[in-house]
């Protein structure tokens, strides 16, 4: 971690240095998270479904674009973009992206999917931080609620999540094309994902066909 903040603080000497600080964004992203026997036996960052794991920084950088806050509801990787292009004042078509600009508010989606290094556990994140995770190793589901409990000591009834359930088994089923059919899609010009809407219950979210 020193290493690290003494190669951030070069870079922000040497903007501040040649005067260009002022006019420049800022980004600190990390890839993932970090275990350290939080939750027993595990250590690293491929395993489990713990949140120590997936909660990554993301800092934004630059006073003159907009006042620093913190973002309360959850976010992942795929909303840096739009968020990086609405900070810029770039203009783009929102179907291009998986993400949403946190800058305008609690995403429209059901649910932020997460799934360890080996696909052996996958989870379903809602806006309001409640967390429901399928391990397709032990046949088992545990549920938490990150904002009362961030540290995932006290499971909730998992047996009160049933349409997250369904949703984590859908976008299992759908996950690993996902990428390809992407990348499909840009090459024809073609909105991605298309709008169509899954039944899980109650629960509702998009899918690429």
């Amino acid at each position: 971690l020193r290493v690290l903040d003494t190669q951030l603080r070069r870079i922000w000497t040497h903007l501040e240095d040649n005067g260009v600080a002022a006019h420049t964004l800022f980004l600190v992203i990390g890839d993932h998270g970090e275990a350290f026997g939080q939750h027993a036996g595990l250590w690293g960052h491929a395993l489990g479904s713990y949140d120590e794991t997936y909660r990554a920084p993301a800092v934004f950088w630059q006073p003159n674009l907009i006042k620093p806050h913190v973002i309360h509801f959850p976010t992942s990787h795929v909303d840096i973009v739009p968020t990086l292009l609405d900070l810029l004042g770039l203009r783009y078509d929102p179907s291009r992206f998986q993400g949403y600009s946190v800058l305008r508010g609690v995403p429209d989606r059901k649910y932020i999917f997460t799934m360890d290094g080996f696909g052996d556990c996958m989870s379903a994140i809602t806006p309001e931080m409640k967390k429901v995770t399928l391990s397709f190793v032990n046949d088992e589901s545990t549920a938490f609620d990150l904002a009362a409990d961030p540290s995932e000591s006290h499971p909730l009834d998992r047996f009160r999540f049933p349409n997250e359930i369904q949703a984590i088994l859908k976008f299992r089923n759908y996950q690993w094309k996902m990428i390809s059919e992407y990348n499909a899609a840009q090459l024809h010009d073609q909105r991605y994902p298309a709008r169509m809407t899954l039944l899980a219950g109650n629960s509702e979210y998009r899918h690429p066909h």
